[in-house]
């Protein structure tokens, strides 16, 4: 009951965040979900399903290399618009995140079992977990993201 009461209270919060921290676009223009209750609306109505994207941001080299090396990819940017994106950031300096999110994205960390950074999860509206990725480089290569995500998107 604890946990259903903290999932509440941070959706409700999360949804109050203002206009200008419900998304955020980077630096290679691609739109990020800040707000899950948002997503999961903008899956239902579009048909599309949702990508998570399970980073930290400021510390880890592998999502680092994801960003730069997949998702910073003009070429890439079509198959994307095939998701609804929503990233789920672990910063190490807390201070660059608001803490209500932070703590949303440890539940949906949770949740998905996440074990690593970084993880790419698609999941349907009803969040039916539809595959994941993990890693990049070492383990995964810029070509294996791009058939994973073509073989999930719609």
């Amino acid at each position: 009951m604890k946990k259903l009461s903290l999932l509440f209270f941070i959706i409700v919060f999360v949804n109050s965040l203002t206009a200008q921290q419900m998304t955020r676009v980077d630096a290679h223009n691609l739109t990020w979900n800040l707000n899950y209750t948002t997503a999961k609306e903008l899956s239902k109505q579009q048909g599309k399903p949702i990508l998570i994207y399970f980073t930290g941001s400021d510390w880890c080299s592998a999502c680092k290399y994801v960003e730069q090396d997949f998702y910073a990819k003009t070429k890439y940017k079509a198959l994307l618009d095939h998701y609804i994106l929503y990233e789920a950031d672990f910063p190490k300096k807390k201070e660059n995140q608001h803490p209500i999110l932070l703590a949303f994205n440890q539940t949906l960390k949770e949740k998905f079992k996440i074990t690593g950074f970084p993880t790419t999860l698609i999941i349907d509206a009803n969040e039916t977990d539809l595959g994941r990725i993990i890693g990049f480089r070492g383990n995964t290569t810029e070509k294996e993201y791009a058939e994973f995500l073509t073989r999930l998107a719609n």
